[in-house]
């Protein structure tokens, strides 16, 4: 099942609910964060917009401008869903950098709190928390 960030609007979860909440929530743009996206995206049922999250020293810069991105769709006034593979990892670290990037959080902690009350199953490993410190908080 997915999940909803902002109501209406910014939706997260697993590539296997990517066109249901398509359907279901009328998403204008799919964002998929996984390293490895859609092999034929042309035949999606949906505007498909591949920005992998990276990993090791490109976690950073790849984060930033994915959440930066879905900030931009949000504030056109367009709804998004964004997913990794099971939802619960590079899905759940790119909400909490988007709540940064909208300010609907203070510092990474609390969007990581409204994350976690949104996806109890989310789980944000420890290379991927760095890198919004880093981000967000400059360390």
């Amino acid at each position: 099942m997915y999940s909803e960030l902002k109501e209406g609007r910014l939706y997260f979860g697993p590539h296997a609910e990517a066109a249901t909440a398509a359907k279901e929530q009328g998403i204008d743009v799919v964002v998929d964060v996984r390293v490895n996206g859609e092999s034929q995206p042309e035949q999606l049922a949906y505007n498909y917009s591949h920005m992998p999250i990276a990993d090791e020293d490109l976690t950073a810069s790849t984060l930033k401008q994915t959440a930066e991105a879905i900030k931009t769709a949000y504030d056109e006034g367009k709804a998004v869903y964004f997913h990794c593979g099971g939802g619960n990892g590079r899905a759940c670290v790119t909400a909490t950098a988007t709540l940064l990037e909208l300010g609907e959080a203070a510092t990474v902690d609390e969007a990581i709190a409204q994350v976690t009350a949104k996806r109890p199953t989310a789980n944000i490993r420890p290379a991927m928390e760095a890198a919004l410190r880093r981000i967000y908080e400059g360390k």
